[in-house]
């Protein structure tokens, strides 16, 4: 029988199906089971650090909005919104549509904790690229 930790090259075919048990998880409001599995495949991912940025930069963002609107745990929710902003300009470029879905939760979260001046700095950095 194999683990995510015996994957090999296989790696990140486990953490695309990890993220996806998140989402499902996510979806039905099994936030503790959704969370499990998304630190699962942060796990995976930071054991091979970029062999596929795209799925990182992902579960980056996902555990951001997990923390942001599951747990209201707006700390780590920031933590990860942040590591995954960094990612995504990287990965994906600061044009995109992760980046920018990214900076929108980011932005609801800086808001909902009263930053709103680093919200509407964040959503005006965002408009220039």
């Amino acid at each position: 029988m194999y683990s995510w930790q015996s994957a090999g090259d296989w790696w990140d075919g486990v953490a695309l199906v990890l993220q996806s048990l998140g989402h499902i998880s996510n979806k039905w409001a099994l936030y503790e089971e959704a969370e499990g599995y998304f630190l699962r495949a942060l796990k995976i991912c930071e054991k091979n650090p970029g062999k596929d940025p795209y799925i990182l930069a992902d579960t980056l963002h996902n555990l951001g909005a997990l923390y942001f609107r599951g747990f209201s745990e707006n700390e780590k929710a920031e933590n990860y919104f942040k590591r995954a902003l960094e990612l995504e300009e990287d990965v994906y470029g600061a044009e995109s549509d992760e980046m920018k879905e990214t900076v929108k939760d980011y932005a609801a979260l800086l808001r909902l904790i009263g930053r709103t001046e680093d919200a509407a700095k964040l959503e005006s950095q965002d408009k220039k690229n």
